[in-house]
């Protein structure tokens, strides 16, 4: 987390993934891993790998660069 330095809160710093991330970490749960053994291997949160799980469907329909 960051600190702000006007009133000294504390800030979450977001990072959002690339299509191509997203498809690997999609990859990673069909091999059987678990989703916050992924999540820790991609730097991210376990409620972000359910998110993308959940979503599955909408980022294997995306487009890909040919």
């Amino acid at each position: 987390m960051k600190m702000d330095s006007k009133d000294g809160t504390l800030k979450k710093k977001y990072n959002s993934s690339t299509i191509m991330q997203k498809l690997e970490i999609l990859k990673e749960l069909e091999k059987g891993l678990s989703p916050c053994f992924v999540a820790q291997k991609f730097g991210i949160s376990c409620r972000t790998v359910y998110d993308i799980k959940k979503n599955k469907e909408k980022f294997l329909s995306f487009p890909t660069l040919r």
